[in-house]
């Protein structure tokens, strides 16, 4: 799934559905083990997680905001965030559950997280901004990974994406 409208899923999957709401009744008929909100989704993932020593959650944009909010919550071992928002931005996101407007709030000091991001992006409006991620560096267990001009098929295909996670998650 692409977030086309860059607003975090909230109106929707471009061409598919309108809104949060739709887009869970889209998932619904695709995959078992629905959810219907951020909660009931951390009550399934925290049974999918149940009995594992260690647990690591990525993503990238609106993934990577999924990511920390999910993992935060679930207290995982490791977070890998690749330009992630950490705030909504509201003129962007017109239906949105302002309990998870900021990630802050959730941000817990037994995750690792890893949160890469972009020196190649000057605009402090555009939401993979780095600030939206230097802003969350008030704990030990946060480290902030800046990359210049972050272009991820090139760093899988080198095989950089590889060498970056593995070290992440080794690190634990």
């Amino acid at each position: 799934m692409i977030d086309k409208y860059q607003n975090r899923y909230h109106s929707g999957i471009k061409g598919y559905t309108t809104s949060i709401e739709e887009t869970v009744d889209l998932l619904k008929e695709k995959i078992k083990g629905y959810t219907t909100s951020i909660d009931e989704t951390v009550d399934l993932l925290k049974e999918k997680i149940k009995g594992y020593k260690y647990v690591h959650f990525l993503g990238v944009s609106a993934g990577g905001y999924a990511a920390i909010l999910f993992g935060s919550l679930l207290n995982v071992t490791t977070i890998i965030s690749f330009v992630a928002p950490t705030l909504c931005n509201t003129t962007l996101v017109h239906t949105i559950n302002y309990t998870y407007y900021d990630l802050q709030p959730f941000i817990n000091n037994k995750t690792k997280y890893y949160l890469h991001v972009d020196s190649n992006i000057a605009n402090k409006n555009d939401p993979h901004h780095m600030s939206q991620n230097t802003r969350l560096k008030r704990q030990n267990n946060i480290k902030i990974v800046t990359i210049h001009d972050i272009n991820l098929p090139k760093m899988r295909d080198t095989g950089e994406l590889t060498k970056l996670i593995s070290d992440c998650v080794n690190n634990t």
